[in-house]
């Protein structure tokens, strides 16, 4: 959804609009591929479903007597709530992976720091040229995609 608005340039409720369509084809493409392969209990599928649409509708008066502002800060706080949750959950997972990817021997640690050095080189390069990949305006200037 935020890519949509900051990205895409689409108004925030067209956003959302459009961000729960796709989460709503990705959720009746994975159903049905593991329908014909489990056993449905189709009653959870219906009370979820019911509670969904009644979210929905919940939801959508709710929105219209909310500060469209306060919906933005409610909404980022719960995104910056769960991304800290998945960090301090996920934290030693990302230790161990990148215990293992050290380089082990001298020639892939020079190897490392050469792929450092060139990436750093490029950016330099290209911010000293003022390259514009967007053309005229960039993302901090209001232009989408």
């Amino acid at each position: 959804m935020p890519g949509l608005a900051l990205w895409a340039g689409l108004p925030m409720r067209s956003a959302v609009g459009t961000s729960l369509l796709v989460i709503v084809l990705n959720t009746l493409a994975g159903f049905s591929g593991y329908a014909g392969h489990v056993d449905v209990d189709f009653a959870l599928v219906a009370a979820v479903a019911a509670a969904a649409i009644a979210g929905s509708f919940l939801g959508s008066s709710l929105a219209r007597r909310t500060d469209p502002n306060a919906l933005r800060r409610a909404f980022a706080l719960c995104v910056a709530a769960m991304a800290a949750l998945v960090v301090v959950r996920e934290t030693d997972v990302w230790l161990a992976s990148a215990r293992a990817a050290l380089p082990g021997s001298a020639p892939q640690l020079l190897f490392a720091l050469l792929v450092l050095d060139v990436g750093i080189a490029a950016g330099r390069l290209s911010s000293r040229a003022g390259a514009d990949p967007l053309g005229e305006r960039s993302f901090s200037e209001g232009a989408g995609i």
